[in-house]
């Protein structure tokens, strides 16, 4: 039974049989429309609601659906006006203790031993560094040949005073040298992701996606429980720092697609 004016009121309906044997009737899914031609933007206010938005531009209150569908960018239609105290923002970290370390073998450990240098990425318009990250990171070693040469830069890259983990090691040769590309890991600075994720979940973060490849959180959180900076003092607690590139996706002041009103 569906009120009048209901979006699945005037549904086809179906009766499949379940597992059992038998057939219950129900309404089929209802289709969302594919995109509508249609410019107008609504800026969004504080107070704002899908059902005063929709008595406003259609004068009903019930076809605030129409304008959900238009705007799927977000998992829940009320995501799309503003959330109180709530705020979801991705951070982005890094890692100055990482970056200390890894210059301190590049620059200290292995001078003397070989000429130290970076992978480069390639496209076709220029080469340029690959990134260092603590999940992986690819040095590249000139050396000349010796054979202990390779078993001393993996003690140097596990010694006590960087603390990095070897991976694997490709070689080729260009003759007179030998040219290693030598990959490891920073296990202490993973352990301290991980920690700092637990913690973060522990002092009433609502939703968290990890993404430790680009050094990225995506939070959302009630900042009249969790305040932003309880937030921060986890992050650099464990050795992780917010750099600029960090972002606030705010609802208040962005814009929603108001569609033409539909008579379905």
């Amino acid at each position: 039974m569906f009120i009048k004016g209901s979006r699945y009121r005037n549904l086809s309906e179906s009766s499949p049989v379940d597992a059992e044997g038998e057939r219950l009737q129900g309404k089929d899914l209802r289709l969302i429309a594919p995109p509508l031609a249609g410019t107008f933007l609504h800026t969004v206010l504080q107070g704002d609601r899908l059902d005063l938005l929709s008595f406003k531009y259609y004068t009903d209150p019930v076809k605030w659906w129409q304008i959900a569908d238009a705007n799927p960018q977000e998992p829940f239609p009320t995501d799309l006006l503003d959330r109180g105290p709530l705020v979801k923002e991705r951070l982005v970290l890094g890692s100055p203790g990482f970056e200390t370390r890894l210059r301190q073998l590049e620059e200290v450990e292995l001078s003397g031993i070989a000429q130290v240098s970076e992978l480069d990425v390639t496209s076709f318009t220029d080469a340029k560094p690959v990134e260092a990250s603590f999940v992986e990171t690819t040095l590249i070693m000139t050396y000349p040949p010796a054979t202990a040469t390779h078993q001393t830069i993996v003690s140097k890259i596990e010694s006590v005073n960087v603390g990095f983990h070897f991976l694997h090691a490709f070689t080729y040769r260009d003759t007179p040298n030998t040219i290693e590309a030598f990959t490891f890991d920073d296990p202490a600075t993973r352990n301290a992701w991980r920690n700092m994720v637990d913690k973060l979940t522990e002092i009433g973060v609502l939703e968290l996606t990890s993404m430790i490849v680009e050094g990225t959180l995506d939070l959302t959180y009630n900042n009249a429980i969790t305040p932003r900076e309880s937030i921060r003092t986890v992050i650099e607690s464990n050795g992780f720092t917010l750099e600029p590139e960090t972002t606030t996706f705010p609802t208040v002041g962005s814009k929603i697609l108001i569609p033409p009103y539909q008579t379905v």
